[in-house]
């Protein structure tokens, strides 16, 4: 769901109940972006109109895989130490 500041301006959740819990998901820091889709995650996706279990245009072949419990705890932990 797209929430709105006013009545022009779509704004999308910092969370996605399909790319938020993929192991293909990128930093946020740089965008809502994963390997499917470096550019970008469309918006229908991101949003939970289309689950990525099957094929999207443009996402070369790369579909939603779960990411094992822990995952991304961990990641956030190798961040942490190769921080200066």
């Amino acid at each position: 769901m797209a929430f709105k500041l006013d009545d022009e301006i779509p704004v999308l959740g910092i969370f996605s109940s399909v790319c938020s819990l993929c192991i293909n998901l990128k930093d946020l820091g740089d965008g809502r972006k994963c390997k499917a889709f470096p550019r970008g995650i469309p918006d229908k996706i991101w949003l939970g109109e289309h689950k990525h279990r099957t094929p999207y245009p443009g996402d070369g072949g790369i579909r939603f895989e779960r990411a094992p419990e822990g995952f991304f705890k961990e990641q956030a932990e190798k961040l942490k130490e190769q921080r200066p």
